[in-house]
């Protein structure tokens, strides 16, 4: 599972751990992951910036719970809890399928996981005994509901593919592409993915950015070139509505320890 494994753009957090799927499973997971129970001393919250995809989430500790998280329309601040976090990140186009239920009807919300896990107990339970085998447990449930659920969407699976491109098409030059009206499209989007098109597209640009940001000091103008905004400060207007932050503000978060809060968005990059 550790083979091309990659770290999805978030706040920096040295307790966060993503890895790839095994590959039988990639249509339908994104990543697995996991956070480590915080160390002593001040414990920070975290950013979590959108990405399309719902996570199914087990959170550990006295009194651990199980959850799906929906797909996000901006960034959420996660408080800090005492036990570690195991997670199963799908991909946009699986949720649906896997949860049998319109994807736009988990925009932005937290559903309990026995609401598609009855044996979400027991699972928490065999996890608390072992946590080093958490993501193991967790994928083998998920094959569980692969085993019995619906074919995928192939064509929202290409749409969102597409979408995640560098220089990814308009939402009309892609439902062409598709032999689909853009109407038709975006109501088969929602349903499967949650999110319309274009506000994925934004969101999918967001990660290539900040993807981009995550190793040298930005130089913004071009980063705003390469990743296909006007200008500076459409990107910086883009981002802090995405974020909450002003670009600026998030690249120096995610590349200090300190536990400060980075202000919110105020002003251009």
């Amino acid at each position: 599972m550790g083979d091309g494994d990659t770290a999805r753009p978030r706040r920096a957090s040295s307790g966060l751990r993503e890895h790839a799927p095994p590959a039988a499973l990639a249509p339908y997971v994104d990543r697995t992951w996991t956070r480590a129970a915080p160390g002593p001393g001040p414990a920070r919250s975290h950013l979590v910036l959108p990405d399309g995809c719902c996570d199914f989430i087990v959170a550990l500790g006295p009194e651990p719970v199980g959850f799906v998280v929906g797909p996000m329309t901006r960034a959420q601040s996660v408080a800090p809890r005492a036990g570690a976090y195991v997670g199963v990140r799908l991909q946009p186009a699986a949720a649906a399928a896997l949860l049998r239920e319109r994807a736009d009807a988990l925009v932005d919300a937290r559903v309990e996981l026995d609401a598609w896990w009855r044996d979400w107990p027991a699972l928490v339970e065999a996890m608390a005994r072992d946590a080093d085998g958490g993501v193991a447990r967790m994928l083998a449930r998920v094959r569980t509901s692969v085993a019995s659920a619906p074919p995928l969407d192939r064509e929202i699976a290409h749409a969102v593919a597409r979408l995640r491109e560098p220089g990814a098409p308009d939402v009309a030059e892609l439902a062409r592409e598709l032999g689909r009206s853009r109407q038709h499209l975006t109501r088969r989007f929602r349903e499967q993915v949650g999110l319309a098109p274009k506000a994925f597209a934004r969101i999918a640009r967001l990660q290539r950015l900040v993807a981009a940001m995550a190793s040298t000091p930005p130089r913004w103008a071009a980063l705003a070139a390469e990743h296909g905004y006007a200008d500076q400060a459409h990107l910086a207007h883009e981002f802090a509505g995405l974020v909450g932050l002003t670009p600026s503000a998030w690249w120096a978060g995610s590349n200090s320890t300190s536990p400060a809060a980075p202000r919110r968005a105020s002003s251009a990059a």
